[in-house]
């Protein structure tokens, strides 16, 4: 998620509708297997919920550039991205 750009906006708008909605229809069931289905609709919101947050708040900030430390470090808002890591960071 380091180029916000390039992810999709309007998915996630109808994705999180489509679940609200599915959770809601969960409450009606009262057996095990319901409370299951409903616990896992429940933490799929808040993480789709969590996830626009976060890409609202990273698709506001503005872009950092590649400002080179003195240890030949790349700053691109990774902790220690050294430039031979390049594969895992």
């Amino acid at each position: 998620m380091d180029r916000v750009e390039l992810q999709r906006v309007l998915g996630a708008g109808p994705a999180i509708v489509a679940s609200l909605i599915a959770t809601v229809l969960k409450f009606g069931d009262r057996t095990q297997l319901g409370a299951v289905h409903l616990a896992t609709s429940l933490v799929a919101d808040v993480q789709l919920i969590a996830g626009a947050i976060i890409w609202t708040w990273a698709a506001s900030q503005p872009a950092r550039s590649l400002a080179r430390h003195g240890d030949d470090r790349l700053d691109v808002g990774q902790a220690h991205c050294w430039p031979t890591w390049s594969r895992w960071c």
